[in-house]
């Protein structure tokens, strides 16, 4: 953990300005966001366990109808192996039922974060989890294979892929890699403006793609 100092935060992984100025305070005075009273006087009523309790998460990820975090009443360091103690652990299903009932959640996710948040974008290293609901809209495919086929022929083939080569030499000419950085700008872009949350997408260029 020599490369992440703090024990709680890794602010820049802040997805929003306000956001960020909050865990710079929090990890000046070496706090926990989600241990100081601030943050606990979020907390959902009567959305609690022995061990765990939630509040709403703000700002939500983008296509979400809601989003809810479920956090440990006690502060453990996600970075390290085994973090929940056995009852903790042994708990976390009760919170999640729970939520889902009180919340209404028939259809959902659950995201629950740990390890190096430079991998994997966690920016609190305090036990929680995300559970959330979709905005309605469909998250799969509108187009067919051969759509895209044809339209990755004419991408690929384009003047706009060249100029694209040219802005992001580290993606080494391949045009998927270019695909990821420009969305990788556009999302940055749309969630600075809306002031929502920065979406993690499946890269393009992780897919296995005939050439």
């Amino acid at each position: 953990m020599a490369d992440e100092p703090n024990l709680h935060v890794r602010t820049e992984g802040a997805r929003t300005a306000e956001s960020a100025a909050l865990m710079a305070a929090d990890a000046a005075a070496g706090n926990c966001p989600f241990c100081t009273e601030r943050e606990r006087a979020k907390a959902i009523p009567g959305l609690y366990t022995e061990h765990w309790w939630a509040k709403a998460c703000e700002p939500p990820y983008t296509g979400t109808a809601q989003h809810v975090l479920l956090i440990t009443k006690d502060h453990f360091d996600t970075r390290r192996p085994n973090y929940l103690p056995e009852e903790v652990a042994a708990d976390r299903s009760a919170i999640i039922e729970l939520a889902k009932a009180q919340l209404e959640m028939p259809t959902g996710a659950i995201l629950e974060r740990y390890g190096n948040g430079k991998l994997n974008a966690q920016t609190v290293y305090h036990p929680h989890i995300h559970l959330f609901v979709s905005d309605g809209l469909p998250v799969t495919p509108s187009m067919l294979p051969a759509d895209v086929e044809g339209l990755m022929a004419a991408i690929r083939n384009s003047p706009v892929m060249g100029r694209l080569q040219m802005m992001f030499p580290e993606a080494h000419d391949d045009p998927l890699e270019c695909l990821d950085k420009l969305r990788e700008v556009v999302d940055g872009w749309r969630a600075m403006q809306l002031g929502k949350a920065w979406p993690i997408r499946p890269k393009c260029s992780n897919a296995v793609v005939d050439s």
